[in-house]
């Protein structure tokens, strides 16, 4: 049998890790102070949340929910849909399923960043930029996937497979490209 992912936690730490695994409604704040930690340290909760403590909860969470239903429901959520009711007097006349693209997209944010595709900005050091090679690249990239070009039937199948198509973006994208390309900044 698998050692206790706690053994090597201090006993207030493991206090806090149990709180925090067993009750979702609660927040870390207060999940500290039920552990016996101070009010200024229930403030800060990266202070306890060390490499060791992150170690031991990702285990804790491992045995309390397999992975293999945490992949099932962000799969289900990434095919979110609403079903939107139309009623006349009272009376439910039709229904239709929607597309949820709210939930949709941060299930996806949320399997972009568990599977190391994507980090959210704010993780990212602000001094890292994409060099001009990178860009002119990446440009190159989208004048081969020209969206002008594509047929009202190639379009609508983008559309359906959610991908969002701004055309406000494609200018912009443009405008980075020309001023990349011919030198200018």
């Amino acid at each position: 049998m698998a050692a206790n992912p706690l053994s090597k936690l201090n006993r207030r730490k493991q206090k806090y890790a149990i709180a925090l695994a067993n009750n979702p409604e609660k927040s870390k704040a207060q999940c500290l102070l039920d552990a016996g930690y101070s009010e200024s340290i229930s403030r800060n909760p990266h202070l306890v949340e060390t490499e060791d403590f992150k170690l031991a909860f990702q285990e804790i969470m491992r045995r309390k929910i397999p992975l293999t239903k945490v992949v099932r429901r962000i799969r289900e959520g990434m095919d979110a849909v609403n079903t939107v009711f139309a009623q006349k007097d009272g009376v439910f006349t039709d229904s239709r399923d929607v597309i949820n693209w709210a939930e949709r997209r941060q299930y996806t944010n949320m399997y972009a960043q568990m599977s190391g595709a994507w980090t959210p900005k704010a993780e990212i050091d602000h001094t890292q930029r994409v060099d001009p090679d990178t860009l002119r690249r990446m440009m190159d990239i989208s004048d081969k996937l020209n969206l002008s070009t594509l047929s009202a039937q190639q379009l609508k199948e983008l559309e359906s497979s959610h991908v969002t198509i701004d055309a406000q973006e494609i200018a912009g994208a443009n405008s980075v490209y020309d001023r990349v390309h011919n030198g200018n900044k």
